[in-house]
């Protein structure tokens, strides 16, 4: 829109001086920034209800690095209770038992290791099963609470577990109102689910 009345060769100038939309998406200062904002969204209003999250990316390599981002948030939030005047030991070990897991179809050939790394840990842990579980302190797999997805998981994935969702992608008609859906499946204690855009 801001460029709507600019002429296709300065449009293609201001594009290589600022980058695509791709770019700006997997800008990793911005998707730290979103994934603080989230982790403490979470800790604030989901964790003590005992219910989980799904992050929805706009690249597989935006899903790697929003994996990466918020276990790096959860540190610093377990750090921060850690040195609060009056640290909670009980919060504190709340937060240390959350995981990450990314979820994407992959082909397997033009994949970026990183990618390929964080599919096979997600498979290993059998993530999708374990995300869906309540929290149990005997069960460390138990702990993902985040599941951070690009294209797969927005339809027809059953998880009332799932009480927030962070989308950080365009998603539109039909797809919005099943993305709503995720997070607003039936669940004991359960009284709304959340969608938080950015």
């Amino acid at each position: 829109d801001l460029v709507a009345d600019r002429t296709d060769e300065e449009i293609l100038a201001i594009k290589k001086k600022y980058g695509t939309t791709g770019d700006i998406l997997e800008a990793q200062s911005r998707i730290a920034s979103i994934a603080a904002d989230l982790v403490r969204h979470y800790i604030d209003n989901i964790l003590d209800n005992g219910f989980k999250a799904q992050v929805v990316t706009s690249s597989k390599l935006a899903a790697v690095r929003y994996q990466q981002a918020i276990e790096k948030a959860l540190a610093e939030a377990f750090k921060a209770q850690q040195a609060s005047p009056a640290p909670d030991p009980e919060r504190m070990a709340r937060i240390a038992f959350l995981k990450t897991a990314v979820i994407l179809s992959i082909d397997g050939v033009n994949e970026r290791a990183d990618v390929l790394h964080a599919v096979k840990s997600a498979r290993e842990r059998d993530a999708i099963a374990n995300f869906k579980k309540p929290f149990d302190p005997d069960a460390p797999l138990t702990g993902i609470a985040f599941l951070i997805v690009c294209d797969m998981l927005l339809t027809g994935f059953d998880a009332p577990i799932e009480q927030v969702m962070y989308l950080d992608k365009k998603v539109r008609d039909h797809n919005l109102l099943q993305t709503i859906a995720r997070v607003n499946r039936v669940r004991r204690g359960k009284q709304r689910g959340y969608v938080v855009d950015y």
